[in-house]
């Protein structure tokens, strides 16, 4: 999920070419999570069925729209303690989300490279999305320390040996992983294969930021899955008990793991009047 990038449009970046195809005709023809999320926030690139499947969304669960925004503000408080409290200087982001270039929040949505520059000026980020639309929207917004992979982390074995992602980032150096709402999208073996994968690959100082959708606060996100299924797509939700079960043993920074919309960083308030329509932790590679 994800928001606004500013400046100039610069398409150069490249990993070598996007191998579309048919998949680039089924993703323009089948609503896609990252537009419906971009139509909830106020932005404009999305199409028609986007709009019709958020429609029926929002009819089962009125308060999508604020956790949207919660969960895009979440993420700048993440890289916020990734950069400024951690140190990090490499970023990993696994689904880069449809950057929302218009409506009433893109201006308070930065891309994650954009907050992490607040703190961190040789900040180097690479982004993977499965999506090839999506992926070309994020490129138009990328400066040279910035890069975008087409992978799926269901084969997160693939996306670590990437050549683009080794030329870019130094992977015997702390990395910031983000994998913001992307694991509702993996099977309970294919997300701990991910994290297994992620806790192996990561040296000492890593950090995981993760948030995950449930039911738990909100029986309606059962329905807004189940929706989503119906169109084609994978968003399941999952028990805090089940989150915690499948992220394995590594420590979690303050506050733990708590309910998106509360999790806060110093000097960014949490957007605790806003629903919580999911978890959000901040795992620790010590």
């Amino acid at each position: 999920m994800t928001h606004a990038g500013h400046g100039r449009p610069n398409t150069r970046r490249s990993d070598g070419g996007d191998r579309c195809g048919p998949l680039l005709d089924e993703l323009q023809s089948n609503p896609q999570l990252p537009r419906v999320i971009d139509y909830l926030l106020g932005g404009r690139d999305s199409y028609g069925n986007d709009r019709q499947l958020a429609q029926q969304l929002l009819a089962v669960s009125p308060h999508l729209r604020s956790t949207a925004l919660a969960n895009i503000r979440h993420r700048t408080a993440a890289v916020t303690t990734l950069t400024r409290d951690l140190g990090i200087v490499q970023l990993l982001v696994l689904g880069c989300g449809q950057p929302t270039q218009f409506g009433p929040h893109s201006e308070e949505l930065p891309l994650p490279h954009e907050v992490a520059a607040r703190f961190q000026s040789s900040v180097r980020t690479v982004y993977v999305d499965i999506d090839p639309i999506v992926r070309a929207h994020v490129n138009a917004y990328l400066p040279a320390n910035s890069r975008t992979v087409l992978g799926d982390i269901s084969d997160m074995d693939s996306v670590l040996d990437h050549p683009t992602l080794h030329e870019h980032l130094d992977l015997r150096q702390p990395l910031g992983v983000l994998c913001h709402g992307t694991l509702a999208s993996l099977d309970d073996d294919a997300t701990r294969h991910t994290m297994k994968r992620l806790r192996d690959q990561l040296p000492t100082g890593s950090a995981i930021s993760i948030t995950h959708p449930t039911a738990d606060m909100d029986s309606s996100m059962n329905e807004v899955s189940r929706l989503l299924a119906d169109a084609q797509i994978t968003y399941r939700t999952r028990t805090i008990d089940q989150i915690c079960t499948l992220l394995g043993d590594l420590p979690a920074h303050a506050p733990g793991i708590v309910p998106t919309a509360l999790w806060e960083t110093a000097g960014i308030s949490p957007s605790g009047m806003l629903p919580s329509q999911g978890y959000a932790v901040l795992l620790l590679n010590l």
